[in-house]
């Protein structure tokens, strides 16, 4: 017999007030989606500033949704890249301590994540995630729940459309909607 036990991430009711302060501060109502993008990994598991960008345009004018990046001081410079190759504006989460991103990872409508510490708080707070794994074995490390969807890099590259193919998959926006 085989047993299941879920991850779970507790919130914090500081990192709670936090998360809500921080969402109004730039402009997010509880009514506004928002989808949150982290370019981390380390090495081969990093799928690269253009991937990360070209996703981001894809996906907003689509979606309608707020763009918001994440990361520490390993991504700065990926995300600094991000900037100016997108064409689409967002906001940065930076400077926040690992409670304080679970609590905004925990009001966002999508998560897109390489294989990182956040993918998974994503995926023990539920949260529909799309997780892109490149060289670490998805089925040992990568998200098992119907909220989510892996993209592996079976033939040694993962492409844009690929990972778009999985967000509208996962939001159930058909591909037609796409402009």
């Amino acid at each position: 017999e085989s047993r299941e036990y879920p991850t779970v991430y507790y919130l914090s009711s500081d990192d709670r007030v936090f998360a809500t302060e921080w969402l109004q501060e730039h402009d997010i109502s509880d009514y506004d989606s928002f989808f949150i993008i982290h370019p981390g990994g380390k090495g081969k598991k990093r799928w690269g500033a253009r991937n990360f960008s070209t996703l981001i345009d894809r996906i907003a004018g689509v979606s309608g949704a707020r763009m918001l990046v994440a990361g520490g001081p390993a991504e700065r410079e990926v995300i600094a890249e991000m900037r100016s190759m997108a064409r689409t504006a967002f906001d940065t989460i930076e400077g926040v301590t690992v409670g304080q991103m679970a609590a905004l990872i925990d009001r966002c409508d999508l998560f897109v994540s390489g294989d990182t510490g956040p993918m998974h708080v994503a995926v023990a707070l539920g949260r529909p995630v799309v997780a892109v794994f490149l060289s670490s074995n998805h089925r040992v490390y990568g998200p098992r729940t119907r909220n989510s969807r892996v993209v592996t890099a079976e033939n040694g590259e993962v492409l844009p459309d690929d990972v778009v193919t999985a967000v509208w998959d996962l939001l159930s926006i058909g591909p037609e909607e796409e402009a």
